[in-house]
């Protein structure tokens, strides 16, 4: 296991109070950057529990405060098929998020089919991409539990789809090639109107991120630590981390028109890096 050794006895004790759930046909795993084994001091240790009749969280909290007498601040929140459980334990931040399985699966079948969905939550500033359910399975080292269609579709995850990569490409450069030439674009330089384009900067940045993703065949995880994201995709256009994560505010209209030029460059060469032309 990568965990270090604090969060290592984290996991056992959570783990073993997750079994004691009254959870039908439960998968248990350890996710996040413990799993990924790029944890740092400040980590949470997360979980990821898969079943059915996934009771409401005030309940699931009851049951893991019984275990786990120790823990501390606890937050809770109920969805459609889902719950989540925050609190601390030993001093150290534990997320737990608990989803039906069959929901989850759902969603990883149309993933592998193609489909590129998009929802708003209010966690995920940039939107929640149903697809991260597969970086999220592929990073997980499963704890306990079985169960035959969840052990079959981790071993279909393990070839990254090619309908998910075509989709997701594109979806990518949905807005570069909206904005380029853009009339209300060119006319909010021209005013220098900030907010307006720092909100299409953000989005053409997002999408370009996803592109990437997709062109190295690897599953989009969200956005922590982006930069130590981008240093693991082997194929990029050259500054392409450096442009993306560029924190220097333009200031002038030619600043902005070269920012978004440098984006829409970026956008040309991952076409020609997947074999299509230009954007």
């Amino acid at each position: 296991m990568n965990a270090p050794i604090g969060a290592a006895v984290i996991v056992q004790r959570v783990g073993a109070a997750l079994a004691a759930l009254p959870i039908a046909s439960a998968v248990v795993g350890l996710g996040g950057a413990h799993a990924k084994g790029q944890a740092d001091a400040l980590s949470d240790v997360d979980f990821y529990v898969f079943g059915t009749d996934i009771p409401a969280g005030e309940r699931l909290m009851e049951g893991l405060a019984a275990h786990l007498p120790d823990a501390a601040d606890f937050q809770t929140w109920s969805g459609t098929g889902e719950a989540g459980i925050d609190f601390r334990l030993d001093g150290q931040v534990v997320e737990i998020w608990f989803r039906e399985t069959a929901q989850v699966l759902a969603a990883a079948e149309r993933a592998l089919a193609g489909r590129f969905e998009k929802e708003d939550r209010v966690w995920t500033p940039n939107g929640f991409y149903q697809s991260t359910v597969l970086a999220d399975l592929m990073a997980m080292q499963v704890l306990g539990g079985q169960d035959p269609d969840f052990a079959g579709l981790l071993e279909r995850i393990l070839d990254y789809p090619e309908p998910l990569r075509r989709a997701a490409f594109e979806a990518g450069l949905a807005p570069q090639r909206f904005w380029r030439g853009n009339m209300h674009l060119e006319t909010a330089i021209a005013r220098l109107d900030r907010y307006y384009l720092e909100s299409i900067l953000h989005q053409m940045r997002s999408g370009l991120i996803q592109s990437a993703f997709a062109l190295n065949r690897k599953y989009f995880g969200g956005d922590k630590k982006m930069g130590l994201s981008l240093r693991q995709l082997p194929v990029l256009p050259g500054g392409f981390e450096r442009t993306i994560l560029d924190p220097s505010p333009p200031d002038s209209i030619p600043a902005w028109r070269s920012r978004f030029d440098a984006l829409f460059a970026l956008a040309d060469e991952l076409c020609v890096l997947i074999g299509e032309g230009t954007a």
